[in-house]
């Protein structure tokens, strides 16, 4: 297995891997290759984009994908989207990708390191066991603005 930066040519096989995480347990989401190919376009084009891919024989395995944002005093990167394939779980991937990733944002001196992801989970376990706790200052706030996400306004 080899991990590298993440790039645009990247895109549409982590966006197959993205599908398939993300529409089975616990997720169990709808994603069309064509929206997750939007998704990680979006992700790829924005301003301070850092992302690590794992493969191994040119398939993807995993990636970790994020942006670097200016704080107050310094900057804060922000994990947007992190999936591992499921039948390569719990193989020290996830942990790799993570170790890679601290090292790259400590030589550039970003001081803090944020994500969501769902509670009570294994994914909770997991990024706790990589030194991540809950922010007792912070909470997440969500607005349903469509009964139907899938309808047009």
């Amino acid at each position: 297995m080899e991990i590298c930066w993440f790039a645009e040519a990247d895109i549409s096989r982590c966006a197959a891997l993205f599908v398939r995480v993300f529409n089975g347990s616990p997720w169990n989401d709808s994603w069309q290759l064509e929206t997750a190919v939007k998704r990680l376009e979006e992700l790829y084009r924005a301003p301070g984009f850092h992302g690590l891919i794992a493969q191994e024989k040119s398939e993807a395995i995993g990636f970790a994908l994020g942006v670097i944002e200016q704080w107050d005093r310094h900057q804060l990167f922000y994990l947007r989207e992190m999936c591992v394939a499921p039948e390569r779980r719990r193989h020290g991937i996830g942990t790799k990708l993570m170790e890679a990733l601290e090292r790259e944002l400590t030589s550039k001196t970003v001081a803090r390191f944020y994500l969501f992801t769902m509670r009570d989970g294994s994914a909770q376990v997991f990024y706790e066991r990589c030194g991540f706790s809950n922010c007792s200052d912070m909470m997440m706030l969500g607005k349903r603005l469509l009964a139907n996400p899938g309808e047009k306004n």
